[in-house]
Parts: C-alpha cells; sequence; structure tokens
C-alpha cells in the first residue's frame, strides 16, 4: 500500500501502523489523510498520504506493520523512495529502511535528508546494505521535535541486483 489507499476499514492504511517513540510524550498526531480535506491537494497521487503533526521530541513515525515488512537476506542492497511535503515544520522528518534480525530486534538503520519546508513535493531516498544477521526490513516515515504538518506519499522500495 505505498501510496496510502488501501483500508480494510478499520481507519488506517492498510500494512501500517503509528509507532510512538516516547509513549509518555503522545502530543504529536499521525493521519491518514484524504485529499480535499484541506483548500489544496496534500497527497502527490491518488486520494490519501501519511500525516505526521506536531511530532514529541523523541519522534512518532508511520511503520510498516510485520505482515508487510520486506523479508530479506544478508548482503543484499534495497533502494528506498518517498515523497514529502512540510508545512511549517521545525524539527526533523525523515524516510528510512531498518533492518531486522530473525528476533525482531532493530539492526542497522538508513535515512533520509531531513524534509525542507516547503510548498514543494521532495523526492527522499536511501540505500541499504543488509547485514549478515538480517531477515527483515522495515519502512519508516519518522517526524521529532517539530511544530507544523508533514505528508509522505508513494513509498517504493526494490532490491537491486548485484
Amino acid at each position: 500500500n505505498p501510496s496510502f489507499e488501501e483500508d480494510d476499514g478499520d481507519g488506517v492504511p492498510d500494512g501500517w501502523h503509528v509507532g510512538w517513540l516516547d509513549l509518555s510524550d503522545r502530543a504529536g498526531r499521525a493521519r491518514w489523510y484524504r485529499d480535499k480535506t484541506h483548500w489544496d491537494a496534500l497527497v502527490k497521487t491518488g486520494q490519501r498520504s501519511a500525516l505526521l503533526l506536531w511530532a514529541p521530541e523523541m519522534g512518532l513515525e508511520w511503520r510498516q506493520t510485520w505482515r508487510h515488512a520486506i523479508r530479506c537476506s544478508g548482503g543484499e542492497t534495497y533502494c528506498g523512495k518517498a515523497w514529502a511535503k512540510a508545512r511549517g515544520a521545525s524539527g526533523a522528518a525523515w524516510f528510512g529502511l531498518q533492518a531486522y534480525d530473525t528476533n525482531y530486534q532493530p539492526l542497522n538503520l538508513v535515512r533520509s535528508e531531513a524534509v525542507t519546508d516547503g510548498d514543494a513535493w521532495q523526492s527522499l531516498s536511501v540505500v541499504i546494505h543488509v547485514p549478515q544477521e538480517a531477515a527483515w526490513l522495515r519502512v519508516l516515515l519518522h517526524g521529532e521535535a517539530g511544530d507544523g504538518a508533514v505528508w509522505f506519499d508513494d513509498v517504493e522500495v526494490v532490491r537491486v541486483e548485484d
């Protein structure tokens, strides 16, 4: 569900969930944004995007659910891309890929440059070289210590052939 269009009726885009990095600081918001909610289009394609508002100090993020995580093997290389737009945003917001071992413990995290404030959609990209002990790869759409809003859309992850 790379463009956040699909929903099985629970009001959250299929394959995604919200992760709080500090459960005692839940001031921010993560929303499944619908086009035409405001006066301009805040989706890149389709009718939906993923929105982070007022991200707390340690952050919150949209993450792929484990059921939709990418199965990977050590030594593989993946390229990830996403689009983002920020309005009134301070702090840091980025797109990332994180590898996990067979016990779902995080290994390495590769993250994009931070999204900059402005009206244009920005292309974010990362390349991750999967460590030998990795079994899973997940997408993270992250915001931290910030005011304002950041929208993410059109996520893509592909394995790069050696």
